[in-house]
């Protein structure tokens, strides 16, 4: 715990100061974020990029060159004083549970991880519907009740030779800049990841893949964020477990490693959405650095 703690206070002292270093450059322009309900916590991904680029995050109602609906929360309200903004990032993102994850894969992709646990038999996984709570277990089915509040899945076998492999996704618009590979042990598969690996997309994703993925975040309504997605040894497919609209940044990689995913995260919020007159002077400080 300590020495999360540390590490964090150790982020927050390094992306400061990387972003007065961006602010006091020569080339600096401001570009404002928007961010809005919630405060932008220092661990989240979002966070060190703005950091990155030098941009100004800001709670105020007032115009910005970038606004995000930021809600920290599986069901969200609607926030209709961020209509008169135009294009608002994550402002159909209302619901993001498991159960409307598990539809809109079945809408998109023609299967679906979901199952009834009264008449499935063999062993399955049930989880909360809510985001964030990390409370898989298995469970032998059939079941004469299933728990409210629970959703039931069927195992998916991501087992390697290193452990259990999550791939995490972030998406920008539509760009998929790459893909975290996440590995847990047995024993903490549905828990915590030990470590992490950066992917190219086109390496561990089809087009086809890629292409549905982007089309589920367009229904579920999230422009901005990361999916889980398990790839399921024996029949080879991909599923999306979970979406996230407020992630935290990966930990466990390599300072080389984290450096390229801050490069390439950067450009890819800058080009998905930094208004068109803005966007080629960022672009280009990004690549010089």
């Amino acid at each position: 715990m300590l020495k999360r703690i540390f590490g964090r206070l150790k982020d927050l002292v390094e992306f400061e100061l990387r972003y007065w270093k961006r602010r006091l450059s020569k080339d600096w322009q401001p570009v404002t974020v928007l961010v809005y309900p919630e405060r932008l916590l220092s661990r989240s991904a979002l966070y060190k990029t703005c950091k990155f680029l030098g941009f100004q995050v800001t709670r105020k109602l007032a115009p910005a060159d970038i606004v995000i609906d930021w809600t920290d929360s599986t069901y969200r309200a609607s926030h209709p004083e961020l209509q008169r903004f135009g294009e608002v990032i994550n402002l159909r993102a209302t619901n993001i549970s498991k159960t409307n994850v598990q539809r809109i894969h079945a809408e998109v992709f023609g299967y679906t991880t979901a199952i009834d646990p009264r008449t499935y038999r063999g062993p399955c996984l049930r989880k909360s519907d809510v985001n964030a709570l990390h409370d898989g277990v298995i469970v032998q089915c059939p079941i004469d009740k299933p728990e409210e509040g629970f959703v039931y899945e069927r195992l998916i076998d991501n087992m390697t030779p290193a452990g259990a492999l999550d791939m995490r996704v972030p998406v920008f618009g539509s760009i998929l800049p790459l893909v975290y590979h996440k590995h847990r042990s047995l024993e903490e598969r549905f828990l915590k990841f030990h470590s992490a690996k950066l992917r190219e997309t086109d390496e561990v994703l089809s087009k086809d893949e890629q292409a549905k993925i982007l089309q589920f975040c367009r229904k579920i309504g999230l422009d901005y964020g990361e999916l889980d997605v398990l790839r399921d040894n024996g029949d080879g497919r991909i599923y999306v477990v979970d979406a996230n609209s407020t992630s935290d940044s990966v930990e466990y990689l390599s300072k080389e490693e984290h450096e390229e995913a801050l490069n390439r995260t950067a450009h890819a919020f800058v080009e998905a959405f930094l208004h068109r007159e803005r966007k080629a002077l960022q672009t280009e400080r990004i690549a010089s650095r």
